[in-house]
């Protein structure tokens, strides 16, 4: 039952939000070979596409643990995948010049039987202004006698998809970007709308490496030092907000979260505070769909800190009556930006979910998603993909607009009538407001001229439009309302 209430809250939230959006996180494999014989074990694939969400067993010949990556395209049509040990590409071969990836120890001990052991170590991205080309982020493992395992170099790999075949080939392999004792890496888009953000930390300091990626260049911007060292004895992991303005850092012991400009890159308004003396960090991370509350995961609770107070603090948001034998991990918005998906600590089949449509009340289901075969603590890593432009910011000069986000649009629903419509549209709407904007289906930003503002309600003419499903944006007070309607 808990599987099915999943799928009903994933198709609406789907149905709303996605049809104007890229589907490049629609596919996430996991499984193992391990035990050829045993029906638990293989590969599957958790696929969103259009307003479903499918869970099914498929060949892909890769065992994945903790290490896992996969890029579609527009559309949804898986590209590429791998493992952190090797890149395949979508029929399941490897890529050419795909294998021997994060070379060292740690590659010999665990490749190619269990896959790569790098947590949250492997995102792939479209490479800025190049159609077929793809840049494979991927953080390497070292282990040291007497010591935990520790996370370096940070490399990239390039895919070029214009190549065997239209199959794929890497171009460049194991690039280094970063040596030394480092932490999870976390991406959003620039200001721009085009390039790309990555943000570093290195373990137990202050200090944080940050690179671009532009359509000419994967290069390394100043550092930073700022806020506070974290000297917690477990690494987390780090995450952006799903507007990209803030940036969180987590550990066992503590979190610490910054205001980021997507212009400059820079970091300021450190908040830091500590976790309750009883928990026990699971690693995981993420913001609400509206950005003012921060959750993490313990292995057996899930936590929250409202962002809207000056000095935050956690509060259990599920406890281990709840969560029975789960040992929460990291978490990963599904492609409808309003269901968290956190795997398990150790061999499982399932993933539990927390359902954040209503922020103020989340919904936790411990086996929401029920797999077919084992997953090894497999959690595919994606940034915000429907996140481009930052509006009135000093850097948003490519006229490239973001489409309206499924982060947005069930904040606040805007009442459209008649619709479908065919010369004006009404907006029942007391008081005054900041703007009202319109956007095709591609996110295009379309002329709002002509509005009429009466004391019930605005009129919007709509005549002029081309036949086919607009979105409005009206914003009012600091918030963000959200309305549809179609041009008959």
């Amino acid at each position: 039952m808990k599987h099915i209430i999943f799928l009903l809250i994933v198709c609406l939230h789907i149905t709303v939000g996605l049809q104007a959006q890229q589907l490049l996180d629609a596919n996430w494999p996991f499984g193992s070979l391990e035990y050829p014989n045993a029906g638990s074990y293989g590969n599957a694939m958790l696929t969103f596409r259009g307003d479903s969400v499918k869970v099914e067993k498929t060949s892909l010949n890769m065992n994945f643990e903790s290490s896992v990556g996969a890029i579609s395209d527009t559309t949804g049509q898986l590209l590429f995948y791998t493992n952190g040990c090797y890149i395949a590409t979508a029929t399941g071969d490897t890529m050419p010049n795909g294998d021997g990836l994060n070379p060292g120890t740690v590659h010999e001990w665990v490749c190619p039987e269990n896959g790569y052991i790098s947590p949250r170590g492997v995102m792939i991205l479209p490479m800025p202004g190049q159609e077929y080309l793809y840049v494979v982020l991927h953080m390497g493992a070292r282990y040291e006698p007497g010591k935990n395992l520790s996370l370096g170099p940070f490399y990239y790999s390039l895919v070029d998809m214009n190549q065997n075949g239209g199959n794929g080939a890497v171009i460049s392999k194991n690039n280094i970007l970063a040596e030394g004792n480092l932490e999870p890496f976390a991406v959003t888009r620039h200001g721009n709308g085009r390039d790309w953000w990555i943000l570093l930390p290195e373990n137990h300091t202050n200090r944080y490496r940050r690179f671009t990626i532009t359509p000419n260049a994967i290069q390394e911007q100043t550092p930073l030092e700022i806020g506070p060292e974290i000297t917690c004895p477990r690494m987390g992991s780090t995450t952006f907000s799903p507007d990209g303005v803030q940036f969180a850092r987590v550990q066992n012991c503590k979190t610490v979260v910054f205001s980021f400009d997507r212009c400059s890159g820079s970091l300021s308004n450190a908040r830091e505070w500590s976790r309750p003396e009883y928990a026990f960090g699971g690693g995981g991370v993420a913001f609400s769909p509206d950005g003012n509350t921060l959750f993490a995961t313990e292995q057996m609770a899930v936590l929250s800190a409202n962002l809207l107070l000056t000095n935050p603090t956690y509060d259990t948001v599920i406890n281990t009556e709840a969560i029975t034998g789960a040992g929460l991990h990291f978490m990963q918005y599904a492609p409808d930006g309003q269901t968290l998906l956190m795997n398990i600590l150790h061999r499982s089949r399932f993933y539990s979910t927390l359902d954040l449509s209503q922020p103020a009340q989340p919904i936790y289901a411990q086996k929401a998603v029920s797999l077919p075969v084992y997953t090894i603590r497999t959690l595919p890593y994606f940034p915000n993909f429907r996140l481009f432009d930052w509006p009135g910011s000093v850097c948003d000069t490519l006229g490239i607009n973001t489409p309206l986000s499924v982060f947005s649009v069930h904040q606040n629903g805007l009442a459209v009538f008649p619709n479908p419509a065919t010369n004006v549209i009404h907006i029942p709407f007391e008081g005054p407001y900041e703007s009202l904007e319109l956007f095709d289906a591609l996110g295009r930003k379309m002329s709002s001229a002509g509005v009429v503002a009466s004391a019930e309600q605005l009129t919007l003419p709509i005549g002029h439009l081309s036949p086919g499903l607009y979105y409005l944006r009206l914003r009012e007070k600091g918030q963000i309302w959200i309305g549809r309607f179609v041009r008959g």
